[in-house]
């Protein structure tokens, strides 16, 4: 790849970064079949920032803490993430889609709720020692946020964006 192109690389856009990212909340949050569905797949834009790296997951707990104030440098940098989360959305999306079609994730829409859940036996690859930071940062988000997989999508956005300022 010559310099030009990897100057214009960015790896959040990366679908093999947001399909691993995808892949392992979902293992991690022990998504495995419609019984412990996970809800409104929208909310996966922005987690994927949450959860990949320990800044953005101790940021998250922040946002929660009703008794902490957050900084201007932390709202920032949440107001970074949601442009950020609302950029690949389209990516994401795709990614999703192409997922499903390879068995790696099962679909079901009920009463206009998408649903999604992991398909173990085809992810066996996740246990590697490779994915065991982003799976704890996963368990950490939903150790401060336990409706993470059931919470309506706008609810979730209200919970976490709210206060920081940006037009749609």
């Amino acid at each position: 790849m010559d310099a030009k192109k990897r100057m214009n690389y960015s790896v959040d856009m990366d679908p093999h970064f947001i399909a691993i990212s995808i892949l392992v909340i979902l293992y991690s949050l022990k998504r495995f079949n419609f019984k412990t569905k996970f809800k409104y797949p929208q909310k996966f834009s922005s987690l994927i920032y949450f959860v990949n790296s320990v800044e953005n997951v101790s940021l998250f707990k922040l946002k929660l803490d009703e008794n902490y104030k957050l900084k201007l440098t932390d709202y920032e940098r949440l107001n970074n993430l949601y442009l950020k989360s609302k950029l690949i959305e389209p990516q994401v999306n795709r990614v999703l889609n192409s997922l499903k079609d390879q068995g790696y994730i099962e679909s079901e829409i009920v009463k206009d709720e998408v649903c999604i859940y992991l398909n173990k036996s085809k992810c066996t690859f996740i246990e590697q020692p490779i994915f065991i930071d982003l799976i704890d940062n996963s368990k950490e988000v939903q150790k401060y946020f336990k409706t993470i997989s059931s919470i309506a999508y706008d609810t979730y956005y209200q919970r976490l964006f709210k206060g920081i300022e940006y037009n749609e």
